[in-house]
């Protein structure tokens, strides 16, 4: 298969205005580190403050070269960039085997963040729980009568 050329755009939100521009270089140094991906031209934003907040945004635009299709998906679940756009070939071409490897890196992203989302709603569930259970244990508390807590209270202090 003929090598894909793409550019590649990254976005960040955060705080503060230098650890975005930082995060951004490590994304093109990483990409740069990987097999099969050659980094072909880059250039990085000065990062902006966003309007009414403390919250800075920057991107990098990144013109990368990839040996082929199953690397592009990588990249695409590993990094998360905000678009890509494909510059040459103009067609795509891949065998059976490549769609194989591009489907199941899909799998496998996808299983992981399946596990994470029934993980939460398990967290969920069970911080509601005792959430309503304490709520109702204090509920029942400040519905006597002062009089009778104040006593429990003298009571507990003198054991």
């Amino acid at each position: 298969m003929e090598k894909i050329k793409a550019i590649m755009i990254f976005e960040i939100l955060g705080k503060p205005a230098d650890y975005v521009e930082e995060s951004l270089a490590k994304i093109s140094e990483n990409l740069g580190k990987e097999r099969g991906i050659k980094v072909l031209n880059k250039k990085v934003q000065e990062a902006r403050v966003v309007e009414k907040s403390d919250l800075f945004t920057s991107f990098t635009e990144i013109e990368l070269e990839i040996d082929d299709l199953a690397k592009l998906m990588i990249i695409m679940f590993n990094y998360m960039p905000a678009h890509i756009e494909i510059l040459s070939p103009s067609e795509l071409r891949f065998k059976n085997f490549d769609l194989n490897s591009v489907c199941n890196e899909l799998m496998v992203k996808l299983h992981g963040y399946d596990n994470v989302a029934k993980t939460l709603m398990f967290e969920r569930t069970n911080l509601i729980n005792q959430i309503q259970q304490l709520s109702g244990k204090v509920s029942s508390v400040l519905s006597e009568p002062s009089e009778k807590i104040e006593k429990k209270v003298a009571k507990k202090k003198r054991l």
